[in-house]
């Protein structure tokens, strides 16, 4: 439960957030009591940009700490 509700948000790779929502499709339709059960679960489906503004940040940072 806690790795799909993590991986299945917005700030997720676009890969893992895929398998975390497909994993809870696959648990929701054969046991809905432990579907319901998880409540931080991201199911959207349009594009986040939070995951690239992440990679940019830390590109950021990276090229910061190479110029010393």
């Amino acid at each position: 439960m806690h790795l799909i509700e993590l991986r299945s948000g917005r700030e997720g790779h676009p890969t893992y957030r895929a398998v975390a929502q497909a994993m809870y499709e696959r648990i929701a339709a054969v046991h809905p009591a432990i579907a319901r059960a998880m409540s931080h679960v991201d199911s959207s489906r349009e594009p986040r940009l939070e995951r690239i503004l992440s990679e940019i940040r830390t590109h950021r940072k990276r090229l910061a700490a190479a110029q010393g």
